[in-house]
């Protein structure tokens, strides 16, 4: 089974996260694609955040009628901790790690990245033209390196139309 995780802090959820869904759903052929909201971002300064359990009811409502999505529950606040952990309790199956390309610039920050590349295939799903600056990130630096040297999981990166639509913008009409 082809599961592609879909992680963050869905503060709040939105039309994005469908549409970013929808389009791995499709050019992965994914079975099932889980949202994993987070409880907090370590990277984030931003400490607007709504109720972790009204964040996941809010998904669970947005998603209702998009069988395929799923929305999981896990106290992992680091990505690498609960990939190992998801690899080990399904070793059947096979992930994609699902970021949008904005998120690839702060990526070399996340906790042990370099074992994230390493251990999973990762989609990229591009908005606001921020595809073309891919290939210049640091994280894809890295990446490009480590590949040279041994065999590592795909990256694959795709474009997608920009619906406007994201979680700060939001949380700004409110502010």
């Amino acid at each position: 089974m082809k599961i592609g995780i879909l992680g963050g802090s869905f503060n709040p959820c939105h039309d994005g996260h469908l549409h970013i869904s929808n389009m791995a759903i499709k050019k992965l052929g994914l079975s099932q694609l889980w949202w994993i909201p987070t409880k907090k971002n370590p990277l984030k300064n931003d400490h607007n955040y709504t109720d972790y359990n009204l964040r996941l009811s809010d998904c669970k409502k947005l998603t209702k009628n998009f069988y395929r999505i799923r929305i999981k529950k896990f106290d992992y606040i680091y990505s690498i901790k609960m990939i190992k952990m998801l690899k080990n309790r399904y070793k059947n199956y096979d992930f994609y790690w699902i970021m949008g390309a904005d998120n690839l610039k702060n990526f070399h920050l996340w906790k042990d990245y370099v074992d994230i590349l390493t251990c999973i295939k990762i989609a990229i799903f591009s908005r606001e033209n921020h595809a073309i600056s891919i290939t210049k990130t640091k994280t894809f630096n890295i990446y490009k390196t480590l590949k040279s040297k041994k065999e590592l999981p795909k990256i694959q990166i795709y474009n997608t139309r920009n619906n406007g639509n994201s979680s700060s913008k939001i949380r700004q009409q409110y502010v």
